[in-house]
């Protein structure tokens, strides 16, 4: 229905929210081998139209679903990806690898075990947890966290320490 409003509206370049809309129904109009909207200069309901000119609608309506489908004209609105030509699939993409989970959660566990007992690398996993943290609450649940995983609370700064202050 969207196109056969499109077709029989009278339609100024004004009208059209795009330049290129417009030169679409122009396009459809040429392709059809017609005159733009069949000679008509006034709008009148499709019922009251002489037949001759009722059949040039239709005819025009037929080739701007062809155009569509064809991709020479861009079907627009709710429905046009019925008249869109169907989708080519034409790459896969890369394969995740196997294992990627796994091996993540491996090195976690391997920063987590040296920062038992390496102080150095506690201090510099809590400045990489903490980078984002806007309140003194946060940075002490990062914190926590840590020492719930096993991380020695010695080895773990305080946010005055690392230079952390509660924003006032």
């Amino acid at each position: 229905m969207t196109v056969f409003r499109w077709i029989v509206t009278p339609q100024r370049p004004a009208r059209f929210h795009d330049p290129q809309d417009f030169e679409s129904a122009l396009h459809v109009w040429q392709a059809a081998g017609l005159e733009e909207r069949a000679g008509l200069t006034t709008w009148r309901p499709y019922e009251y139209l002489k037949p001759d000119v009722q059949e040039a609608m239709l005819h025009t309506v037929g080739t701007a679903l062809r155009l569509a489908a064809d991709g020479s004209v861009i079907a627009c609105g709710r429905l046009a990806s019925t008249l869109r030509p169907e989708y080519r699939h034409l790459y896969d993409g890369d394969r995740p690898r196997r294992g990627s989970w796994e091996e993540s959660m491996a090195r976690i566990e391997k920063t987590l075990a040296l920062a038992r007992t390496d102080r150095d690398t506690a201090r510099q996993l809590l400045t990489l947890l903490t980078l984002g943290c806007r309140t003194l609450d946060r940075f002490e649940e990062e914190r926590a966290f840590l020492i719930g995983v096993g991380v020695p609370a010695d080895f773990l700064p305080t946010a005055g320490e690392l230079g952390h202050t509660d924003p006032a």
